[in-house]
């Protein structure tokens, strides 16, 4: 069976990937496992000054693998989300999120705990858990810290986080900051903007 989570090392920088098209790079049970272990290897590697996550295909990451959640110990999962966000946020150097393409729920979970967040243009965002009639509870741990007042969830914008948002209005929610930063990042997608968490 193929590693949901590639990890390389070169001239000081581990880049962790995300490789698992098939299932968007949904946060399994596997997926996040694998995920924990690349960044604590990272974290161990005296040689490593800083870490690089990115993925393969379109979707960055379309949060929680649904699939999973109908069987199993919801709260083991949480537990295990739990970590990956401490593990993310606790790693002594510093991390990047590279994102050309979709990020979803859990997906900007793990971009909040990221120290800075480098997102193509055509990359687009959305809390989708609110359609199911879930509230992004434990993902909001590492981003309600950067959110603006515009993103205050209990008034006018709740309806826009829930539908799939553009590199500008993700930027206007403090998902990606500092602005004025778009094409800093040359990539397959063209402009990046940035996000210093």
């Amino acid at each position: 069976m193929p590693d949901l989570v590639r990890s390389e090392s070169s001239d000081r920088v581990t880049t962790v990937t995300l490789d698992s098209p098939a299932n968007r790079n949904a946060l399994s049970r596997r997926l996040i496992a694998e995920l924990t272990e690349a960044l604590s290897a990272a974290a161990a590697d005296e040689h490593a000054h800083a870490v690089v996550l990115t993925h393969t295909g379109t979707t960055f990451c379309s949060g929680a693998a649904i699939d999973e959640m109908r069987g199993g110990d919801p709260a083991e999962g949480t537990r295990s989300l739990l970590t990956l966000f401490r593990t993310l946020l606790t790693l002594p150097v510093p991390v990047v999120a590279r994102v050309d393409g979709a990020a979803r729920a859990g997906g900007l979970g793990l971009l909040g705990a990221c120290d800075v967040v480098l997102a193509s243009t055509r990359s687009t965002f959305a809390f989708t858990e609110v359609r199911l009639g879930l509230a992004p509870a434990i993902i909001s741990l590492p981003l309600r810290p950067l959110l603006t007042p515009r993103a205050d969830t209990t008034g006018r914008a709740r309806p826009a986080l829930a539908r799939r948002q553009d590199t500008g209005i993700a930027e206007s929610f403090g998902f990606l900051r500092p602005p004025g930063w778009a094409g800093a990042y040359g990539g397959a997608g063209g402009g990046f903007a940035s996000l210093a968490g």
